[in-house]
């Protein structure tokens, strides 16, 4: 069935389940050109230059005595022959095990519980409105800024696929509703802070949500942006914010702690490590360097590190991201929300992330001379809690 929504002059597009229908011009494929690597390094650490092998052709490398795992690459990088690659190191898969968003969430989609039906929002860069991972779920796509011809870039479809992708999605077969944003006037070619955007796509979410039936509304809406009350268009944005938690809409950002007063945090992971065991996760590389006993003690905290999503050079790319950020957290943050809200129609935030943090497995950790605590997000005994409690 097709979702008829009209809206303004900005680029609208309603999407049946099988094809795109839009007036003006979807995102393109990116055609992203590499230049040769450098340097391949020994080892890789946060805040030095990132080991990125993606779409690089490296057939004619010896890579047999560097380090690799702690390096990005995607389904576009050519490797040499197996002879000229570390010992024990398979880019297949390292993938493979990335794409699983971990922590029993598989098992939980095996049980049927894989948010069908229910619809969440990106708000995002650029996505490829046609990558196998989303596209059959797309209900609606608007580019905020109107781009006469937007190509796809990294950010949005990998946040897209981590939600909601048919592979590495914690929601495989929720409903998603898109819109393009930047946190600048992009039209201006104006790199200034600007909240505008995010404000004006929030406030499309909650027209849209208005027009949809009681058991299609919108539940959550994942934008992967941080703000300070000084920015402009701040005022805005948590206007917008104001509003959307009032309909029942989880606004999930950066600022999920000044929005909602929850705290979360990223774990890591060894590209080899058994992603559902609890006990193969730590502190994330983007979380470590500001670690505290009390912060550790107060975040809930999801995988970050080591993790597969949708490319943006094609339809079936996929890339390997060694290391994540809050922005590889807050998609799986709503793409759990949606299981919850299949579970339990009636679920709001606050019960959402009570029942998380309670049902939440705690693990010790060693880092720098000293231990501490993690609350690691259980989602099975997450499901079950709100089965149970229905």
């Amino acid at each position: 069935m097709m979702i008829r929504i009209f809206f303004s002059s900005l680029a609208l597009f309603w999407l049946p389940a099988s094809a795109v229908s839009a007036a003006g011009k979807p995102p393109a494929v990116s055609k992203w050109t590499r230049s040769a690597p450098g340097p391949i390094p020994w080892k890789w650490s946060f805040g030095a230059a990132p080991c990125d092998l993606r779409s690089l052709d490296l057939s004619g490398a010896d890579l047999s005595d560097r380090r690799l795992k702690d390096c990005d690459f995607d389904t576009d990088t050519v490797w040499p022959d197996r002879e000229r690659m570390p010992e024990n190191f398979d880019p297949r898969a390292i993938l493979e095990l990335a794409l699983d968003p971990g922590l029993g969430v598989r098992a939980l989609h095996k049980k049927g519980i894989t948010g069908k039906g229910v619809a969440i929002a990106v708000i995002d860069q650029p996505p490829d409105l046609a990558h196998a991972e989303y596209a059959g779920r797309l209900a609606v796509y608007e580019d905020m800024h109107a781009f006469p011809a937007p190509q796809a870039e990294m950010h949005g479809p990998a946040v897209a696929g981590l939600a909601a992708g048919k592979r590495g999605g914690v929601a495989p077969e929720a409903v998603l509703y898109y819109f393009t944003a930047y946190a600048f006037d992009a039209g201006k070619d104006d790199l200034r802070k600007d909240m505008r955007f995010y404000a004006r796509a929030l406030r499309r979410v909650l027209a849209i949500n208005g027009s949809l039936p009681p058991g299609g509304k919108i539940r959550a809406v994942t934008m992967q942006i941080g703000w300070d009350a000084a920015d402009p268009g701040a005022a805005e944005l948590e206007e917008a914010v104001s509003r959307a938690k009032a309909a029942g809409i989880f606004v999930i950002s950066s600022n999920l702690e000044k929005t909602y007063g929850f705290r979360y945090g990223g774990l890591g992971r060894d590209p080899s490590a058994d992603p559902n065991d609890h006990s193969s996760y730590g502190i994330g590389r983007f979380w470590a360097a500001g670690i505290s006993g009390r912060m550790a003690a107060a975040a809930l905290m999801f995988p970050m590190d080591s993790r597969g999503a949708a490319g943006f050079t094609g339809k079936d790319s996929l890339v390997f991201y060694r290391n994540g950020g809050s922005s590889w957290v807050t998609p799986y943050i709503a793409g759990l929300y949606a299981l919850a809200a299949q579970a339990d129609p009636g679920i709001e935030p606050e019960k959402f992330w009570r029942l998380a943090a309670r049902m939440a497995r705690k693990r010790k950790v060693f880092r720098a001379g000293r231990f501490y605590t993690l609350n690691i997000v259980d989602p099975p005994a997450l499901i079950a809690a709100l089965s149970g409690a229905r």
